[in-house]
């Protein structure tokens, strides 16, 4: 009996190594680690979470995610250089004075925590160093959200300032259900100029990015990079039985009918 245990085991075995491989993962930047898919997750120090992976270099983002190719820097505009309060939420629909249609990309949409609130953006040397042109909601107590109107967005970079005084910034990326599928920190960020990027891929679509700047010092965001993740590609797949597996599973049921049959012998 112990040797039709054994028999079955090794059959069974066969036919596992020779099924096909499927599926996919997503890799931390840092370590390479595979990012498991989650319901969300959080970590003050950045790093992978339930279901993003961080990237905090552009480069190594655009590395990962080539498909993230819609940009939106905020330098085509109709502020002329000048502070502008923009009517929310900003989209590439917007015909005011901070953008006409077709300036802004298309499939993002800016708007503050509070309905019926502006956004405010700042232009170049508002403070000392100050490069680009800013955007944010323009009261402190107010959070800034980012929406997505494409189905497939998993993956998002976009350099993050603390505003007028130095503080730590969370994000929050939502899928489309008001889900979390994950949340980070970039603590210890300065005060404007000062700023950092942060990149994401998903294991799921982002629908809704919350920025907040803890202490509500008036978070502010440029840059901004998203479009669908870089999937890792599906292992080779593997023929359901190789013709060496096949040889050996012959001979594993062949060993096995003689061994019942000497077994029925046996008992006669």
């Amino acid at each position: 009996m112990k040797k039709l245990f054994l028999a079955i085991a090794l059959m069974s075995a066969v036919i596992a190594a020779n099924a096909q491989s499927g599926g996919f993962t997503y890799q931390d930047a840092a370590n390479g680690q595979a990012v498991p898919p989650g319901i969300g997750g959080s970590d003050p120090n950045g790093g992978v979470l339930g279901g993003i992976s961080v990237f905090t270099d552009r480069a190594s983002f655009e590395a990962a995610a080539p498909g993230a190719t819609n940009f939106e820097d905020l330098e085509d505009n109709n502020a002329g250089g000048a502070f502008q309060s923009c009517p929310a939420p900003v989209d590439s629909s917007n015909n005011n004075n901070c953008f006409t249609p077709g300036q802004f990309v298309d499939g993002l949409s800016l708007s503050p925590s509070t309905v019926g609130n502006n956004m405010v953006m700042l232009p170049p040397a508002f403070v000392p160093g100050l490069a680009d042109f800013v955007i944010g909601a323009i009261t402190f107590a107010d959070t800034t959200f980012m929406d997505f109107s494409a189905p497939d967005i998993q993956a998002v970079g976009m350099d993050v300032f603390a505003g007028l005084a130095a503080g730590d910034v969370t994000i929050t990326y939502r899928n489309s259900g008001g889900g979390t599928i994950g949340s980070t920190t970039v603590a210890g960020l300065g005060a404007l100029p000062d700023s950092a990027f942060v990149g994401v891929l998903a294991v799921e679509p982002i629908a809704q990015i919350e920025i907040e700047a803890i202490g509500d010092n008036g978070e502010l965001i440029d840059n901004i990079l998203f479009g669908t993740v870089n999937n890792l590609p599906d292992p080779p797949a593997v023929p359901a039985l190789q013709p060496a597996g096949l040889f050996i599973l012959i001979m594993v049921l062949g060993a096995v009918s003689l061994l019942l049959l000497a077994r029925r012998n046996a008992a006669k």
